[in-house]
C-alpha cells in the first residue's frame, strides 16, 4: 500500500505582524511624552540650585532611564507576540494530509483491462 502526504494550504500565508504596530505607536508616544516632561522639568529648574534640586533632576533621569527600558522592553514583547500570533492563526489555515492508495500491477502491454474497446459498434 503506498501513501503521500502532504501539507494542505486553506488559505495562503498572512503576515499579521502589523496588528501590534498600535500598540507599539503608543509606547513610541508614552516615550516622546516622557522626554518632553522631563524637558520641562529640567527647564523649570534651570534657574534653581541646591541639594534638593540636584536629587530631583537624578529622580527625574533615574525615572526616565527606567521608563525607556521598560518600553524597549514593551515593544520587544509586543513584536514577538505578534510574531507568535501570526504564526498560530496561519498554523490553523492548514492541515497536514496523508492519502493512502492500493498500487495495481500494470500488464506487460503497459495497458489497463482487456484490451478490447469499451465502445462497440454494434448496428
Amino acid at each position: 500500500m503506498g501513501s503521500l502526504a502532504k501539507r494542505y494550504d486553506f488559505e495562503p500565508y498572512e503576515d499579521l505582524t502589523g496588528k501590534a504596530r498600535g500598540f507599539i505607536d503608543l509606547f513610541g508616544k508614552l516615550g516622546s511624552l516622557a522626554h518632553e516632561m522631563q524637558l520641562a522639568a529640567e527647564k523649570e529648574l534651570a534657574g534653581s540650585s541646591g541639594e534638593m534640586v540636584d536629587s530631583m533632576n537624578e529622580e527625574l533621569k533615574k525615572e526616565l532611564s527606567q521608563l525607556q527600558i521598560h518600553i524597549t522592553q514593551s515593544v520587544k514583547v509586543m513584536h514577538d507576540k505578534a510574531v507568535l500570533y501570526s504564526g498560530l492563526m496561519n498554523d490553523m489555515k492548514t492541515q497536514n494530509i496523508t492519502i493512502y492508495y492500493e498500487e495495481s500491477a500494470m500488464p506487460p502491454n503497459g495497458k489497463q483491462g482487456s484490451g478490447e474497446s469499451r465502445h462497440s459498434n454494434t448496428r
